[in-house]
């Protein structure tokens, strides 16, 4: 028999979402997670197990990251649809995400957003990281056609832009933007576990939203009032609404430039947006 591999060339990312398909053309990496909860049901006078039945339905992840592209790009995932899956994974009625497929990784179906991350810093590429939950697809998509890489505009120090006067700094060395509401599978008695159409998947808000400023070398400005704040990575601006400053470090040493002030700044999921 013939040994063959998958590589990173013969593998594509893609999300389908009402009804149109989502190309990521900078995708770094992809896992996908299935846990399938089963149950061993042994009886008296036998060795090895009578039945293994799955009892509940599967939780089925695939996660991904991605370098965010600059300006000039028209990428396929761009800021109004991440702002859209965040809304959807919000609603008590959203309209979930058809599928989201890694060729030669593995696929998953009917999905919500359930966790999304942009970093940067100076001296590396900037990254963006998502989570999806859905239910499990048995096949792997099969491995793409090798393309040709086309040159385009990728996020660099010089496009991160601390975009909200409430900082009031004059230099960061990194910033970070994370955002995590869970996202539950519920099976009703009478549904078939293994059917994804009797497997629902619902946004459990609030969640939790956070900035993380490091490296400043003046003391960042706030006050006891929420304040809504805003963080600029290439084509993407993130808004977090209402936050506070959950905590703050400030160290000095000798040898050091300049004493440093890092922050996090918090608020709930359901307070933060993308465009």
């Amino acid at each position: 028999m013939a040994l063959s591999r998958i590589v990173y060339t013969h593998s594509g990312l893609s999300i389908v979402s009402g009804g149109a398909t989502i190309d990521v053309e900078t995708a770094q990496n992809a896992t996908v997670t299935f846990n399938i909860p089963r149950e061993n049901v042994n009886v008296f006078g036998k060795s090895g197990t009578v039945d293994r039945p799955q009892l509940d339905a599967a939780d089925a992840t695939l996660e991904f990251s991605m370098i965010p592209q600059d300006t000039g790009e028209t990428p396929g995932l761009t800021a109004a649809i991440l702002d859209g899956f965040i809304d959807d994974t919000l609603a008590n009625a959203p309209t979930r995400i058809t599928s989201i497929a890694a060729a030669g990784v593995g696929q998953i179906n009917n999905a919500l957003m359930s966790s999304l991350s942009a970093e940067a810093s100076v001296g590396t590429m900037a990254n963006m990281s998502l989570s999806f939950t859905g239910t499990p697809v048995v096949a792997i998509p099969a491995a793409a056609t090798t393309g040709t890489a086309a040159a385009m505009n990728l996020v660099t120090p010089k496009d991160i832009t601390v975009a909200d006067a409430s900082y009031s700094i004059a230099c960061a060395q990194s910033a970070s933007a994370s955002w995590d509401v869970p996202v539950e599978t519920v099976l009703c008695l009478g549904g078939d576990p293994e059917d994804s159409a009797d497997v629902h998947t619902f946004g459990n808000p609030p969640g939790t939203a956070s900035f993380t400023i490091e490296g400043l070398d003046a003391g960042l400005a706030y006050t006891a009032t929420p304040v809504d704040y805003a963080l600029g990575i290439g084509l993407y601006t993130w808004t977090l609404k209402l936050g506070r400053v959950d905590s703050q470090t400030n160290s000095l040493a000798v040898g050091d430039v300049f004493g440093t002030f890092n922050y996090v700044i918090g608020g709930t999921g359901d307070g933060y947006s993308v465009a």
